[in-house]
């Protein structure tokens, strides 16, 4: 089916004229397909301050995660967080990169899909319905040294507030 624009109302979350080439910070969340539950349980740790315990392929998509500068030379990945069923990140793009924010993402969730779907089929990873991630992902262009310091900030904090979080799904135990 081609695309209408008038027929498909999906706004797009993109900041439009920006180019997103740019040698900038780039705060991004990826959440699991109806939000589902796959990369381990937050658990208050002896700190009293919660964190993920991650199962096997909350390791595996941690481990795919560092690896995106292995696959995208001089990418900096800055403060990055699994949480059960998303994963915050803080990824900066070189200057005079080839590639762009969406083309890092995407290499990401296809990569890391077929690592899960191979583990699923081992029997190792829990299954998922038709995709493992949701279709878009959310992004924010960091635009000063504040605006990294709150995201930053909300990374580091976003265990303790998993509770009432927008993403929380009760998890089965």
């Amino acid at each position: 089916m081609r695309y209408d624009p008038a027929a498909h109302h999906r706004r797009s979350i993109r900041w439009k004229g920006h180019d997103y080439h740019e040698a900038r910070h780039y705060f991004v969340t990826l959440c699991t397909q109806g939000r589902l539950c796959l990369f381990g349980e937050i658990k208050e740790g002896i700190s009293g301050q919660c964190a993920l315990y991650p199962n096997s392929s909350g390791r595996a998509v941690s481990e795919a995660w560092e690896q995106l500068q292995d696959r995208f030379p001089n990418l900096e990945l800055d403060d990055w967080l699994l949480m059960p069923n998303h994963l915050h990140g803080i990824i900066v793009l070189p200057s005079d990169c080839k590639w762009t924010l969406y083309d890092v993402v995407h290499d990401f969730k296809s990569w890391t899909t077929t690592l899960y779907s191979r583990g699923v089929h081992a029997g190792k990873f829990e299954p998922f319905e038709k995709r493992l991630w949701h279709r878009n992902y959310f992004e924010r262009v960091i635009r000063d040294e504040s605006e990294l310091c709150r995201a930053r900030q909300y990374i580091t904090n976003n265990p303790n507030c998993w509770l009432e979080d927008k993403l929380y799904q009760q998890q089965e135990s």
